[in-house]
């Protein structure tokens, strides 16, 4: 769903146990989840684009946005 609540995606089955973080543009969200005992942060894009993931060792927990410095 956008921040807004307009638009509803379904990440899939993901085993997520917490909730995802919007974008402060509100047009993607990120979330951890786990697959074969890693864990994997993913960033989508709610407009039915793309989604990267990157796995790591571990559990991943809480991703946040951060402002990138100018």
């Amino acid at each position: 769903m956008n921040s807004n609540g307009s638009v509803t995606t379904n990440l899939g089955n993901t085993g997520i146990d917490e909730a995802p973080s919007f974008s402060p543009n509100g047009k993607r969200v990120v979330y951890a989840s786990t697959q074969g005992g890693k864990g994997v942060l993913t960033i989508k894009s709610l407009n039915g684009g793309e989604a990267f993931g990157k796995s790591g060792q571990g559990i991943i927990r809480s991703p946040v946005w951060s402002s990138s410095p100018k």
